[in-house]
């Protein structure tokens, strides 16, 4: 088995764990948050109804705006 595939394999089983005990509702939203080399990605989740009640990014333009000029550190706070 290749090293991607093993790769893939284990954050699915990490997945499956994590929703099996997580799950979000219209009250009490889930929150996933991805984080790659550059930006962050953040999402409210109900999972009931299969919706995202609300999502942001380091991508989008209001926090762009607000990091424009600022150091990594001073731009988190």
């Amino acid at each position: 088995m290749s090293s991607e595939k093993k790769l893939k394999k284990i954050k699915d089983r990490r997945k499956r764990r994590v929703r099996g005990k997580i799950t979000g509702n219209g009250e009490r939203p889930r929150l996933s948050v991805f984080r790659s080399s550059r930006y962050i990605y953040v999402q409210a989740i109900d999972d009931e109804n299969g919706r995202t009640l609300a999502e942001a990014s380091a991508l989008s333009g209001e926090l762009k705006e607000n990091c424009r000029g600022k150091k990594k550190v001073e731009a988190a706070l």
